[in-house]
């Protein structure tokens, strides 16, 4: 697929830039400049800075790759909160707190699964990489994580009898990975996203839940940083910074999910444009041959 079309919207009747537009390379404000000049700062074409980069211009099939990434990660949170619900009541009901690990474990580690596996579509490289501020490097952080997550778990599963301490840290630190890490990487990345369809709503919605799951950990961590110090601290601080971490730990959920949601429409949406659109040129550019072949 070519390179996307420059923003006519952008431009004025003498194809100079009539916005702000910062260079996608070094930042300095094109304003004023022509379409056909370069940055003074360094030198890059200004139609570089200049390029459509809306999700309705990309790549059809990558858009629907990020749709559909999205709804599969909507479904397997979807199933592993309902999941955690359903044994918290049965726990209730039967009054039984001891389980079947594999039980337990079996349908959340799959959901686990899953929810990597949408995570590897909704980071999938752009065919054609439109520049983006910070896309690319939300992107690439996700990718990583998801590594360190798979190597901190399987990694000291295989040296558990040689060095069970070590094993303990190593699977500690994959579950801070999954369950910090990993979620405001992946917030960011989908802001960056709904920034491109255009939904600076959802983009606002996304730093939210950024902020929601910053709260959420620093009143949980705060009162075990201070073990080392005094243990009577975190006995005073655990009562003040629980409720607080609670609050904010249900309504990232509940944001969270309202949110994916709408991102998932919202790239459903750009997905249909994307294909028509595409659709769109690729009948212009027959039109164009078969008149060309007619002239001949």
């Amino acid at each position: 697929m070519s390179d996307p079309p420059v923003d006519p919207a952008i431009l004025d009747e003498n194809q100079c830039v009539a916005v702000d537009l910062p260079c996608q390379h070094c930042g300095y404000n094109l304003r004023t400049l022509a379409l056909r000049g370069r940055c003074p700062e360094c030198g890059t074409a200004v139609a570089e800075s200049a390029r459509d980069t809306r999700l309705c211009r990309a790549d059809p099939r990558w858009v629907t790759t990020l749709a559909d990434s999205a709804l599969l990660l909507l479904t397997a949170l979807s199933v592993g909160m309902f999941w955690l619900w359903l044994l918290g009541m049965l726990v209730l009901a039967f009054q039984q707190p001891g389980l079947d690990t594999a039980c337990v474990m079996g349908p959340i580690l799959l959901c686990a699964l899953v929810a990597a596996a949408a995570l590897i579509g909704l980071t999938a490289p752009e065919p054609r990489q439109a520049r983006s501020a910070r896309g690319p490097w939300a992107r690439r952080i996700v990718r990583s994580l998801l590594v360190a997550t798979v190597v901190l778990t399987v990694g000291p599963a295989i040296a558990l009898d040689r060095t069970p301490t070590l094993a303990a840290w190593g699977w500690a630190a994959a579950g801070v990975i999954a369950v910090a890490l990993v979620p405001g990487a992946t917030l960011r990345h989908l802001g960056d996203l709904m920034r491109r369809v255009p939904r600076p709503d959802l983009a606002r919605r996304c730093r939210i839940c950024l902020w929601l799951l910053l709260g959420a950990l620093l009143s949980y961590l705060i009162p075990v940083a201070l073990i080392p110090i005094n243990p009577r601290f975190p006995r005073l601080l655990f009562p003040l910074c629980g409720l607080p971490s609670v609050l904010a730990l249900f309504a990232l959920v509940a944001l969270g999910f309202v949110t994916l949601l709408s991102i998932r429409h919202a790239l459903a949406k750009a997905a249909h444009e994307a294909s028509e659109y595409a659709r769109e040129r690729a009948s212009g550019r027959r039109q164009g041959r078969e008149a060309g072949c007619g002239r001949a």
